[in-house]
């Protein structure tokens, strides 16, 4: 979403409200004849709550970021906090939060996959340091990837016993006689294991 520049436009609206000027706002119980002849006043499209265009300028000039503390958060109507996403005189304003909650989500997701894979190094380490004595290319559990390529651990020997579905996609898993079913992989690189625990097993197209 490309940041707008564009300022509130004052220019006033030809529009003529059909139900008249005995209209009244549930949230302000203010009615538009109660507004001064020259007041003009502009109706929130999200929740229909009216105000005046002072008002309603000062409002989000006042809320706006100006490097100060401030919580992001995207525009809500002053009254019944119903989000504000269409109003389009002061669309500048709600594209600049909008964007600056979008870089918020962006920045979660980089840290998310930057703790999983700290997460999956440690685990990784835990379940081998018994393997590191000297018998991890012969015995010991190894790692594997559905066809969709996500990894599974097959633990004790090593090699396959039984089928199972991945818990992630619920494609086929594991095999028989210990060794895994065609569509699945020996994933070495995930552990740096350079073998598997038992011979013949589906490697991977770029080993």
């Amino acid at each position: 979403m490309s940041k707008c520049d564009r300022p509130p436009c004052n220019e006033d609206c030809p529009e003529i409200f059909a139900c008249g000027p005995d209209l009244r706002c549930a949230i302000t119980l203010r009615t538009l004849s109660e507004f001064e002849d020259d007041e003009r006043v502009y109706v929130l499209p999200e929740c229909g709550c009216v105000y005046s265009v002072e008002g309603l300028d000062m409002y989000f000039k006042n809320q706006a970021k100006n490097g100060g503390h401030t919580a992001i958060k995207l525009w809500q109507c002053p009254s019944c906090q119903a989000p504000i996403y269409t109003a389009l005189r002061y669309n500048m304003y709600i594209k600049t939060e909008i964007a600056l909650v979008n870089q918020i989500k962006t920045r979660q997701e980089i840290l998310r996959q930057e703790i999983t894979h700290r997460e999956k190094t440690d685990i990784i380490n835990a379940m081998n340091e018994e393997t590191r004595s000297g018998l991890h290319n012969i015995v010991g559990g190894r790692w594997f990837v559905c066809e969709n390529q996500h990894p599974y651990f097959i633990g004790d020997c090593g090699g396959a016993t039984e089928i199972s579905k991945c818990p992630q996609c619920g494609a086929t898993i594991g095999g028989t006689q210990h060794k895994v079913i065609e569509t699945n992989r020996f994933y070495g690189e995930f552990d740096g294991s350079f073998e598997p625990a038992w011979p013949g097993q589906p490697r991977s197209k770029q080993t």
